[in-house]
């Protein structure tokens, strides 16, 4: 059963000792989850006394500043956001609370969001466990143990605002702006978050405004409503003064995210402001003064808080993790991010056994961390993939091992998945490898690697014109990697789409920035070239195909085996062989 007291009164009396609201209160406060929590204690505290006599309609903002967090000036108590951001933190506790130490607590205390008035669930053991009498479960699922603060204006202004803004753009047909170029044109609204500004006093590296730009990147990345830019191409306007609509036409977003980050800690001050790009127009501001106890609890909170305020479509089943940097310390992340780059070419036997070195590095350095199993999984289904390997079948049972492994450690972590597919893919089981492919599509909508992958392994069973758009995409969200494999797959499925001219430029874009070159990448230059008619230029690429030619690099069977239609494999290879009649 649910209730709360709604009768005015114009005192807050304390409430009998033996009564269920007070138990329930007495119960939290003197928890092991609030122990060292007084202004939470104190902030539970009052609401529910002034729920409990009646004064509900006191709980403001304003009035909770002045009385609970000493602002005795109602202009600063009007302005600041403790209150939303202090509110945020009590119902993440509690909810903590009730999974772990009040579990079996009879009565439950639960901060509705929207407001401040206190609301109470006597529960009842039924055969499923403890649930609310009214049917209803307790206190409902957070988003994470550690994270879930709630600013409930920041969230409907920003939803009223980009909402209105996003649909006023997709329904005209007389306002585009230069940065929606058709070949960027989507039916889904593109974000960066830019690195904030770090003005933190003894934070010369910029640890803490870099790692809240990550963090909010990794957390809207599980959004699959919602494209966001990958954070190696919004690192390079970090700490330059550029007006965030320039930076939104040099990245063909929609949106931009900035803010910074200033104090000496634990005071901290963190503004965030998102502009329209479309329409030229800064959709809201926000300001956050915190006195943290850690550079970690406040990328935490903000990152949160952000996310919340930006998660305009987000339906009721959508997949949203925390993020996984948070889940490990930041050097085990950044020699993650360091092995996947390492990767490219795959085709490189040297350069896959150094990437499995780190991985493998990484599963000792942190055995929890389900990116370092992943990474092994990833780099082992390659091996196999590519030919690189002694055992074709002992490397592919080690991808799926390590796979699970990871998928143990957290069933969210697409990349996991990926490996799944590719290992499924050497044995040419098509169906399990677009199942595992497609499965981590959807937790990882805006990772570029699996959207690039999910792409390949579409055209690799006969859906090349599918296969496009997720190449597409994976260029979409980092379009400023070099290092990165995006425009030589999406010119593999462009060839096997018959798209010649379309492969030729996503190729020859790859090569002028200086982008992952392998023999089997030159192989279908030529092969494009000579599709095209320009034999010279087909006959200059075959040329440096060979002369990259690693003699544990099988090519053609690398083709034979990687499409499910032969005939597909036998164009490419005709193609090819074509060329060396050309010589």
């Amino acid at each position: 059963m649910m209730w709360m007291t709604s009768s005015p009164s114009t005192a807050s009396p304390r409430m009998p000792d033996n009564s269920p609201a007070r138990q329930a209160l007495d119960n939290v406060i003197s928890s092991q989850a609030f122990s060292e929590m007084p202004r939470l204690k104190r902030f539970l505290e009052y609401i529910v006394t002034e729920t409990i006599a009646g004064n509900g309609e006191r709980l403001k903002g304003v009035v909770i500043a002045c009385d609970v967090f000493d602002k005795t000036d109602p202009d600063e108590a009007q302005s600041t956001t403790i209150v939303r951001v202090e509110a945020g933190r009590l119902r993440r506790r509690l909810s903590d609370y009730y999974r772990g130490e009040g579990k079996n607590d009879p009565v439950r205390i639960r901060i509705p969001k929207g407001g401040y008035v206190a609301v109470f669930e006597e529960m009842a053991e039924d055969s499923t466990g403890l649930q609310a009498r009214s049917g209803k479960a307790g206190p409902g699922r957070e988003w994470s143990t550690q994270f879930k603060a709630s600013i409930v204006l920041i969230i409907l202004v920003g939803l009223m605002a980009t909402f209105f803004f996003w649909n006023r753009y997709i329904t005209s047909t007389e306002k585009q702006s230069p940065v929606l170029a058709s070949d960027l044109l989507v039916s889904k609204p593109i974000i960066a978050v830019l690195p904030f500004r770090n003005m933190v006093d003894g934070d010369s590296d910029g640890s803490i405004s870099y790692g809240l730009a990550e963090d909010i990147i990794t957390d809207l990345g599980g959004l699959s409503a919602l494209e966001v830019i990958s954070i190696t191409s919004v690192m390079p306007f970090k700490d330059l003064d550029i007006n965030p609509l320039d930076i939104s036409a040099k990245l063909g977003v929609h949106y931009v995210l900035t803010g910074s980050v200033r104090g000496t800690p634990p005071d901290l001050r963190v503004t965030a402001q998102l502009y329209d790009a479309i329409n030229g127009v800064q959709l809201w501001a926000e300001r956050f003064d915190r006195e943290m106890i850690s550079e970690l609890a406040l990328q935490d909170e903000i990152s949160h808080q952000v996310v919340d305020s930006l998660s305009i479509h987000m339906q009721g089943d959508e997949n949203f993790f925390p993020s996984q940097r948070l889940n490990t310390d930041p050097d085990t992340w950044s020699l993650y991010k360091q092995a996947m780059n390492l990767v490219n070419p795959p085709s490189d036997p040297a350069r896959l056994e150094l990437s499995l070195r780190a991985f493998e590095q990484i599963t000792r350095h942190d055995p929890n961390f389900a990116g370092g199993f992943a990474g092994v999984a990833y780099v082992h289904s390659f091996k196999a993939f590519f030919g690189h390997s002694q055992s074709s079948t002992s490397d592919v049972q080690t991808a799926l091992d390590m796979a699970a492994m990871s998928q143990s450690l957290d069933s969210s972590f697409g990349l996991s998945y990926s490996a799944q597919a590719f290992a499924y893919l050497v044995s040419q089981d098509f169906e399990q490898a677009l199942a595992a492919s497609a499965k981590a599509v959807q937790l990882a909508p805006n990772d570029p690697y699996v959207m690039t992958y999910h792409g390949f392994i579409l055209s690799a069973a006969g859906q090349s014109e599918e296969g496009i758009t997720f190449a597409e995409t994976a260029l979409r969200l980092d379009p400023l990697s070099v290092r990165t494999p995006y425009l030589n797959i999406l010119g593999v499925i462009n060839f096997q789409a018959g798209n010649y001219e379309s492969a030729l430029r996503a190729f020859l874009r790859n090569q002028e920035r200086g982008g992952p070159l392998g023999p089997g990448t030159h192989n279908f230059v030529a092969a494009a070239y000579i599709a095209v008619g320009d034999s010279a230029k087909a006959v200059d690429a075959l040329a440096v195909a060979d002369l990259l030619k690693n003699e544990n690099y099988d090519w053609e069977a690398w083709v034979r085996r990687s499409w499910k239609n032969q005939q597909d494999a036998d164009h490419i290879l005709r193609l090819v062989d074509q060329v060396r009649d050309q010589r």
